[in-house]
């Protein structure tokens, strides 16, 4: 029979059949002038499948990539089509298949027509198989491969006889190719580097017990292009790019096989349909099966399972849109990646695997979802605690064990379930139970007082993640730690006890504890269970004796807004501004702004004095009015708002006054982190803030520090901020001003009054910070580290002239100084020569007498 294909491009009424109403298409997608529906023709018969495959082309002629295509047959009596494009010829007659995208009206067609077997296929189906032999030695009916192939028909076998072959065989016809006596003895080897050793076309198909060889330079060992129903088992394939390479196939089995040295990919999967590679060992490859997947090629329930990886760079890798991968009972050791999953793959099911002594587990990034992930073991993993999340959602992970890797779980713009969405039934301490399950983590430290093995608490994953039913270590005894619940404010302490028991409460006695905080941002426990509150937040204080854990609740309530003196050495302060207006995006409701001193950056907020360098510099000027510009070179683009920290040193006079201009744009912030605003959603102000300042707005100090970059952070390059004779007053000025790249903020300032030193230094503000954080100021400009980095701007000001019997630096004669030559003269303090006011060589009784008389009024000069 003949299935012919009759190319074309028709308005859907003309077809007179609807498309599936479940048609998708990609938005913003070029529009479609043309599809093309290939192959032209075909030999079909009853029962027999073809692929078809669509491309659509623009009004230019150009192909468009990532078209997802709804297939469709007028006549399901005589052949179906299947969503990835397989026609199954089912009875004689005609129908037209027909590929169009829902966002259009063009399709393309194919006319086909099954007609009943030929007389010839009835023919060869009658004729009984026959057995060849394959012999080098020439005790065989053929002494190659190739030429028992070029005479066998459809189900004949070729048996190979132990020996050395070099020649690359082409299957073009339904064989079964078999070694007589196992792989050690029976070696294929490449004759031409530039084709495959076996190219496998026809379906149904069989290549066993052979070491098949590439050679150097060589792309492929093994190709399956189109083929159906092929088998492909206890094999040995070593040395090439590629060892095999499955291009629109459909299930095929590829079982029991050795793999080794391939310098690019072992398996290539691209367009498969429901194939199955199974019981296989790979070694030594730099990715070790990868799964293809494109809306005009994709791949389509291929099942990956029972096979062992080891020393691979990727060992298993989908990448593109594969759909419904299954990845079950495989064993990867040693591999930089274990499970890769990269881009659009959708339903994948990653069970029972064992990932272990590699770098980083699974690795799930860009936009992998519903993927279910049960019962893995993931551990020895060197980056990321085995597990990193990157822009993928809808995942569900639950009854994996998760121990012994390196490092803490890495999330960015992700989130997953971590835990069954619905009870399971599973088995702990030998007794069958059913409930909801999380995973087994080696870090969680929460305790099991029903003794189910779902701990009591949730373990925190990460950020605000939560295995809210995580799987404990089976025990006997148990650890009470006491307090079991408490709220405390950041910077308050607390000693924790702990207690070992066993399950019918006798203590026992001389045991020791390993004592662990699950958030140490929120606060830290020392070894001997005493915990700090550090910021707003819960942790989980754990104590730990002989691998059993008993775990306390912390609650840690922000400290109240300092409304001046020294700001608290906690990681997550609260400070007032000194605007009178108060703060721009007043988030606590108490016109407070929030630092969080342990995170943000160094390197995204600058100070610069207008030369044109975004990165900023330091300045340092006797100016007393000038105008300096705070920029952003960092990866987020923006910072919604912008605190100015000023900061006076030593002693400041009553009538210290400083004047802020500042301009910049305004903006509401977007609802997705790091969203820059765009130009139509910001809006340029002029003024911002324009305001005089006083010495009464310097509030908090005096303190050698400002809180920035988890530490005691310097005021101005190069200080040593545990010199407490330098002390500064401190205020912040809320520019009410955003600032992004390219468009700084300018700051006008006026100092009046200025003895000594100022400094001005910035803060970065953003609403939605990542996907934990909101509301946060947490960056800065640069005094620590790189040098070259360093941005700010310094005033100094002009001393005041010294005054005579003034030794305590307050400006002025007072009873304090007329004490201190007192003690001068009796010497309980040593003589300083500027006190011989009678300039006889020293300070005496007639010195004391003068400095008192002075004070006094009774003279009018020392």
């Amino acid at each position: 029979m003949l299935l012919i294909l009759v190319l074309g491009t028709v308005p859907a009424a003309a077809l007179g059949t609807d498309l599936p109403s479940n048609a998708t298409g990609s938005a913003g997608m070029p529009e479609v002038s043309q599809i093309d529906v290939t192959p032209a023709t075909a030999e079909a018969t009853p029962g027999s499948m073809q692929r078809c495959i669509a491309t659509a082309y623009d009004v230019s002629g150009s192909a468009i990539s990532g078209m997802v295509f709804s297939w469709a047959c007028s006549n399901e009596s005589v052949g179906t089509v299947n969503e990835t494009g397989y026609f199954t010829a089912l009875a004689p007659g005609s129908a037209v298949i027909s590929a169009g995208t829902p966002d259009s009206m063009v399709l393309g067609t194919a006319d086909v027509t099954v007609t009943s077997l030929l007389p010839e296929l009835i023919s060869a189906a009658t004729t009984e198989p026959h057995t060849w032999i394959v012999d080098a030695s020439g005790g065989g009916d053929y002494t190659t491969i190739g030429a028992a192939v070029a005479v066998a028909g459809p189900s004949d076998t070729i048996i190979v006889r132990k020996g050395s072959y070099k020649e690359n065989v082409v299957v073009n016809s339904s064989l079964t190719i078999r070694s007589e006596s196992g792989p050690a003895e029976t070696i294929i080897t490449s004759a031409n580097k530039d084709l495959p050793v076996f190219s496998l076309s026809a379906n149904e198909s069989t290549i066993e017990g052979l070491t098949i060889k590439g050679i150097n330079g060589a792309s492929s060992v093994i190709t399956l292009t189109g083929a159906v129903g092929c088998l492909l088992e206890n094999n040995i394939v070593t040395k090439s790019k590629f060892g095999i390479i499955l291009e629109d196939t459909r299930e095929n089995r590829i079982t029991n096989n050795t793999f080794y040295s391939f310098y690019d990919t072992c398996f290539v999967i691209r367009g498969a349909d429901s194939d199955l590679l199974s019981g296989n060992t790979i070694s030594s490859s730099e990715e070790g099966i990868i799964v293809y997947g494109a809306s005009d090629r994709n791949s389509y329930h291929v099942t990956i399972l029972g096979n062992t990886l080891i020393n691979c760079d990727y060992a298993i890798y989908l990448t593109g849109n594969p759909e419904k991968t299954k990845i079950i009972n495989n064993i990867l050791t040693e591999c930089d990646y274990a499970i890769y999953l990269s881009g659009s793959s959708v339903g994948t099911e990653i069970t029972n695997n064992t990932m272990t002594n590699g770098k980083y587990g699974l690795y799930m990034l860009n936009s992998p979802y519903g993927s279910t992930i049960i019962g893995n073991t993931i551990q020895y993993q060197s980056i990321y605690g085995g597990i990193l999340l990157q822009s993928t959602y809808g995942n569900v992970f639950y009854l994996n064990r998760i121990q012994n890797n390196t490092g803490d779980i890495a999330i960015s713009s992700a989130s997953a379930t971590w835990n069954s969405t619905e009870p399971v039934t599973y088995v702990f301490e030998n007794v069958t139970r059913t409930g909801y399950v999380g995973n087994y983590w080696d870090r969680y430290v929460g305790s099991d007082a029903d003794g189910d093995g779902i701990g009591d608490e949730p373990y925190v994953v990460s950020g605000t993640q939560k295995d809210y039913y995580p799987i404990v270590k089976p025990s006997n005894r148990i650890v009470t730690v006491t307090p079991d619940n408490v709220t405390l404010t950041a910077g308050d302490g607390l000693q924790f006890t702990a207690v070992l028991s066993d399950r019918e409460g006798t203590e026992i006695p001389d045991a020791g504890f390993t004592w662990t905080s699950s958030d140490e941002a929120v606060g830290t426990v020392n070894t001997t269970g005493y915990f700090s509150a550090l910021k707003a937040g819960t942790a989980t204080v754990g104590a730990t004796s002989d691998g059993v854990a008993g775990t306390a609740h912390v609650s840690v309530q922000r400290a109240e807004t300092p409304a001046g003196g020294v700001i608290p050495a906690v990681d997550d302060v609260h400070l007032k501004v000194a605007n009178d207006a108060g703060v721009r995006f007043n988030d606590f409701g108490d016109g407070s702004f929030r630092i969080r001193w342990s995170g943000g950056g160094q390197n995204a907020q600058h100070i610069s004095n207008g030369s044109g360098s975004e990165y900023g510099e330091v300045t340092e000027t006797t100016d007393l009015s000038g105008t300096f510009y705070v920029t952003n070179t960092g990866g987020r683009g923006y910072f919604d708002n912008v605190f100015l920290c000023v900061a006076v040193n030593g002693t400041i006079p009553a009538d210290f006054r400083l004047h802020i201009r500042a301009d910049g744009y305004q903006w509401t912030p977007l609802p997705i982190c790091r969203d820059v605003p765009t130009p139509e959603n910001r809006t340029y102000v002029n003024p911002t803030v324009d305001e005089w300042f006083t010495k009464d707005d310097l509030i908090y100090g005096p303190q050698t520090w400002r809180p920035a970059a988890g530490t005691t952070y310097p005021i101005y390059p190069g200080q040593d901020v545990s010199d407490e004779s330098n002390q500064f007053r401190i205020m912040f000025v809320d520019l009410k001003t955003g600032v992004l790249h390219g468009y700084p903020i300018r700051v006008n300032y006026t100092i009046e009054n200025l003895q000594t030193m100022a400094a001005f230094n910035v803060y970065g503000y953003s609403q939605n910070v990542d996907e934990v954080n909101d509301y946060l100021t947490t960056w800065t400009n640069r005094l620590i580290g790189n040098t070259g980095e360093f941005s700010g701007w310094y005033v100094y000001g002009t001393p005041p002239e010294s005054v005579k019997g003034d030794f305590d630096g307050n400006g002025i004669v007072d009873i304090g100084d007329v004490s201190k030559v007192a003690y001068m003269v009796v010497g309980k303090t040593a003589a300083d020569p500027a006190a011989d006011f009678n300039q006889n060589g020293k300070v005496d009784i007639g010195d004391a007498a003068k400095i008192a008389c002075y004070f006094v009024g009774k003279i009018g000069e020392l």
